[in-house]
């Protein structure tokens, strides 16, 4: 029988080994689970995510990408947009119809494609207007405020040209401008893509793998927002959210944004519409920011109706609608804040088919 010494001098030494072997052999050959991609939560956050860097937004969403989770499937085509494939120069007599937003647009609540209420607003414009070729382009993502879409209508949006322009934004940038310190150009909010710095530690693969498989770190690192909204970690673990106590930055921002996307899109031919944004108020219960989010959300509802009379633009309710679907419906229009289950986006949708017939804008 060995002595305890030597016992541990040869476990010390296998595990000796087994250190300088996890520390080299990856850096020649790939090994599953312990690759690059795998140990690096910023690379793995991005092979995942839905959206990739753009040189005039902070990001947009990846062409062909495609997702498939357990209530959540989707794709997008090969000009970056959410849905099935569309031409890059509109079909002669085609009325194209272009929807700006965040992930309320895009869809993250409904759980398909065709569950998304630019979706939706298609097919219900379609079963109206039989004889009418309608195509329907969903322009949100994820995370967009009104800056964002700004910018997204300019360099990806109008190129396609869009007959009419709907616009759908309210709470994203309702959290600009109750963020910390706003400026103009939302800066204060939005990063440049991937700010990570690594530490001298992470060049070791044994640290990168304890803390990948051991801790942690990756779930909450592999986060998109980690590397595209500043101050990202302090903002999960504090409410930041407080009404301006000086000029309302945020807000002017977002009069501004509205006005140049109205700007924009009607120089280019388009006819815009306004529509104020639904919202599940209960959500916000237990946060210490709630009244101010509230207050702000509302004062942002007001400010879309001022731009619309200014414009003379078409504003469409869909808030009230959608409160009013939410104490019908047994199941309930919102998965959370403002985004939509599928019965949801298709009530939204149908607001709004109901609204354009009737006011003649698509006909």
């Amino acid at each position: 029988m060995g002595s305890p010494k030597k016992a541990l001098g040869t476990a010390a030494g296998t595990l000796l080994v087994l250190l300088v072997a996890l520390e080299t052999v990856p850096r020649w050959v790939d090994l599953p689970g312990l690759t690059r991609g795998e140990l690096d939560p910023y690379a793995e956050g991005e092979r995942k995510a839905r959206v990739q860097p753009h040189p005039y937004l902070a990001y947009a969403p990846k062409p062909g990408h495609r997702f498939d989770q357990p209530r959540h499937r989707g794709s997008h085509n090969s000009l970056g947009f959410r849905g099935p494939k569309i031409a890059a120069v509109k079909p002669p007599g085609t009325l194209r119809i272009a929807c700006l937003g965040g992930s309320s647009t895009y869809g993250h609540g409904p759980s398909s494609d065709e569950t998304t209420w630019p979706a939706r607003l298609e097919a219900h414009l379609e079963r109206a207007l039989p004889e009418r070729a309608i195509e329907v382009v969903n322009g949100g993502c994820q995370g967009y405020s009104s800056f964002e879409s700004l910018a997204n209508l300019a360099f990806r949006v109008l190129p396609l040209q869009p007959d009419v322009v709907i616009v759908y934004h309210t709470i994203n940038d309702m959290r600009c401008a109750l963020y910390p310190d706003a400026r103009p150009d939302n800066t204060h909010w939005r990063a440049v893509w991937r700010r990570y710095e690594p530490a001298w530690i992470e060049g070791s693969v044994a640290y990168r793998a304890w803390r990948r498989y051991c801790t942690d770190y990756v779930k909450s690192r592999g986060d998109i927002g980690a590397f595209v909204i500043v101050n990202f970690d302090e903002l999960k673990e504090r409410d930041l959210y407080a009404w301006p106590a000086e000029r309302p930055v945020g807000f002017e921002s977002f009069h501004r944004n509205l006005n140049g996307i109205a700007s924009l899109a009607e120089q280019a031919g388009a006819q815009v519409v306004l529509v104020t944004q639904g919202i599940k108020r209960s959500s916000l219960d237990g946060a210490p920011s709630r009244d101010d989010q509230l207050r702000a959300f509302d004062y942002m509802t007001e400010i879309l109706a001022v731009v619309a009379r200014e414009r003379e633009l078409h504003l469409v309710d869909a808030q009230s609608a959608l409160a009013a679907a939410e104490l019908e419906s047994e199941g309930g229009v919102f998965t959370n804040d403002v985004h939509l289950t599928d019965l949801g986006a298709d009530h939204l949708a149908r607001t709004l088919a109901a609204d354009l017939l009737g006011a003649g804008i698509v006909r």
